[in-house]
């Protein structure tokens, strides 16, 4: 009891890498990817390893990244753009993307 686990792949991808493959899954290969300056205290690298979830609680990967990211896509454009609700994000900086502070 009050263990940790980390569910995720067990191979290494960047945030370029996935925010390519996010556009090209929601058909919009003519998006800009815009890259902004690291926050304070950005982790540079991290991963997990699901070793432990998958020998304690026998977890295994159901999607692989491509597949679930295309699931993702699928999903949001079938909801369609949402509104605001304005809401405050946890990470408020003057660094912070200016979409994000409105």
């Amino acid at each position: 009891m009050g263990e940790v686990f980390n569910i995720g792949a067990m191979s290494e991808v960047s945030i370029n890498e996935i925010a390519h493959r996010v556009v090209c899954a929601m058909g919009k290969k003519k998006w800009k990817i815009i890259h902004t300056e690291s926050r304070p205290g950005e982790v540079r690298n991290a991963w997990c390893t699901t070793a432990k979830s998958g020998r304690i609680l026998g977890y295994k990967d159901g999607y692989g990244l491509d597949q679930g990211i295309r699931r993702m896509a699928e999903w949001a454009l079938r909801r369609g753009p949402q509104r605001w609700t304005g809401e405050k994000l946890d990470l408020q900086t003057g660094r912070m993307p200016a979409p994000w502070r409105a």
